[in-house]
């Protein structure tokens, strides 16, 4: 019995020395990294807030937009995202000019660079200004109903100019949606209110 309970008990301190290692390699580095190009140190939105449109074949994710923009508005302390409706008769994603806006939309075909990859954001970046002009979130539509919030706070953290390279496992803005990574964590904050800036 106590053999039993002394192996059980060496089980249980190694499950807690692993989780905080696992923790402490985690929030090393706290500071999360903005989006950047060759030609920008940091990558800018031209303006505050940032306009959402959902298309009509996106409209059934505007409930959702609506729940991921505002835990980034709550967070932040203002509102940093606007989620607006827009009609496709006014709206020609090929040639109308949505400048300042990012357009949200869906697609059934996978992606060719990851099949199993939930969304993407695309930013359209002046390299002369370092300003984001506009932006496209694809979301495809194999994405897990449960977890599509949190998929679009991830992408909404790529519209405020967040990166998802060495970021907290624990944060939203993490490169893999996991169980773990569902939280907007200060870091995430700050490097927003840096972009702001």
């Amino acid at each position: 019995m106590p053999q039993k309970f002394l192996v059980s008990l060496s089980l249980i301190l190694s499950a807690v020395i692993i989780v905080c290692v696992v923790v402490a390699i985690n929030v090393r580095d706290p500071r999360s990294r903005l989006l950047v190009t060759e030609a920008c140190p940091k990558i800018r939105w031209l303006t505050y807030p940032v306009w959402v449109g959902v298309l009509p074949e996106a409209r059934h994710l505007t409930e959702r937009l609506r729940a991921a923009a505002k835990s980034w508005n709550e967070a932040v302390g203002e509102e940093v995202i606007l989620v607006d409706n827009v009609d496709v008769w006014l709206l020609d994603i090929l040639s109308a000019d949505y400048t300042g806006m990012v357009l949200v939309t869906t697609t059934s075909k996978r992606s060719e660079v990851n099949p199993s990859r939930l969304a993407v954001t695309r930013l359209d970046v002046n390299d002369a200004t370092c300003r984001v002009r506009r932006g496209l979130i694809t979301v495809y539509d194999h994405v897990e109903i449960t977890r599509l919030t949190t998929v679009l706070t991830h992408e909404l953290g790529h519209v405020l100019t967040l990166s998802d390279e060495e970021v907290n496992s624990f944060s939203v803005m993490f490169h893999e949606i996991g169980p773990f990574a569902t939280s907007i964590l200060p870091q995430d904050i700050n490097a927003v209110r840096r972009s702001m800036q």
